[in-house]
């Protein structure tokens, strides 16, 4: 008998079954193993019917839990997007855009940092795959595209597009530096206080400030610098 998370599963014919619990396989744990397998072999080994032999289920019980290949490495992308528009939309009122912003970004940060090894792990993976980077990049730009959307709503002034998409873009690149530094430092850093050693996220305000992000130091996070 094999135990997935909350699943039983008993061998049947060979194979590992449900056991007659009442839910599918978790998919916090077909994740994690489906980003061991890309890790191993890479992303090109990853099919639903290789991770439905490594969890020990039948494929079309995977299939229920993801739609393609990339959302088992991305298990939890759509749901951070939904999350991010809810934050920016349902702010405190009087409360900056900015502050929310800010906030957002280090909640974000923290959401990695509850399941550490795994993302540092997942982080790795991505950039190390051009599939998977790619896959990235077109979630970043979502991203980016709901934060102007909070910035300047839908209008069509393109100057104050063109100004809230770089105040945008350098904020969501700002939190992958960050993020990057910390998995292949293999968490020696750490990225609250990297993303607190930028002046609370100066990179979101750039463009206002004149400040060039290139200049800040993400290496360094003294405790004067994050206080």
């Amino acid at each position: 008998m094999r135990q997935i998370g909350a699943l039983v599963l008993r061998p049947v014919a060979g194979k590992w079954k449900n056991g007659g619990a009442p839910r599918p396989p978790l998919r916090r744990e077909l994740a994690e193993l489906g980003l061991e397998i890309a890790e191993t072999s890479g992303f090109g080994a990853l099919s639903f019917a290789s991770l439905a032999e490594h969890a020990g289920v039948d494929e079309a019980q995977v299939r229920t839990q993801f739609h393609t290949l990339y959302e088992v490495v991305f298990a939890e992308a759509r749901g951070q997007l939904e999350w991010l528009s809810a934050t920016l939309a349902d702010r405190a009122p009087g409360q900056e855009l900015t502050t929310a912003l800010r906030q957002a970004s280090i909640e974000y940060i923290e959401s990695h940092l509850d399941r550490g090894e795994y993302h540092r792990q997942r982080i790795v993976v991505v950039e190390n795959d051009p599939q998977l980077l790619a896959w990235q990049r077109q979630f970043d730009a979502l991203a980016i595209e709901r934060i102007i959307e909070a910035i300047v709503g839908r209008g069509d002034d393109p100057v104050r597009r063109v100004r809230a998409e770089m105040r945008a873009a350098s904020g969501i690149h700002g939190l992958r530096a960050i993020l990057k530094e910390w998995a292949f430092s293999h968490g020696e850093t750490d990225p609250v206080s990297l993303y607190l050693a930028t002046e609370g996220g100066s990179h979101l305000v750039s463009v206002a400030t004149g400040a060039r992000v290139d200049t800040i130091d993400l290496r360094r996070a003294t405790a004067s610098a994050s206080a």
